[in-house]
């Protein structure tokens, strides 16, 4: 993944199903396992929904060790507030928001 890149998921009832992830000009497919309440295996990535807010508008995804974790807003619903909440999440988990980037056109 890379800042601006755009993700899609499509997920049965159970967690499981496909993530699109859209970005430097290609489309890659991989397949998306549940691994519990809000923990999935991406391309045979962990990822861990560590926060959303009220609405959904806006997503926390990290990696359990930390290596990786992001910031997600559906199209057109970024908003600083949640921004400032998300980082303070990835903050209070233990990862290095100093090496967040601003994403642009994604």
């Amino acid at each position: 993944m890379s800042p601006g890149d755009r993700v899609t998921l499509k997920l049965d009832a159970s967690g499981s199903g496909v993530a699109r992830i859209v970005g430097a000009g290609e489309a890659r497919l991989r397949a998306v396992t549940s691994e519990g309440r809000g923990r999935f295996e991406i391309g045979g990535q962990p990822w861990w929904l560590l926060w959303t807010d009220d609405d959904f508008r806006t997503a926390v995804i990290g990696a359990p060790d930390g290596a990786y974790g992001w910031v997600m807003n559906r199209p057109g619903q970024a908003g600083a507030d949640r921004n400032r909440a998300a980082v303070e999440m990835l903050d209070f988990n233990g990862y290095d928001t100093g090496a967040l980037s601003t994403a642009t056109g994604g």
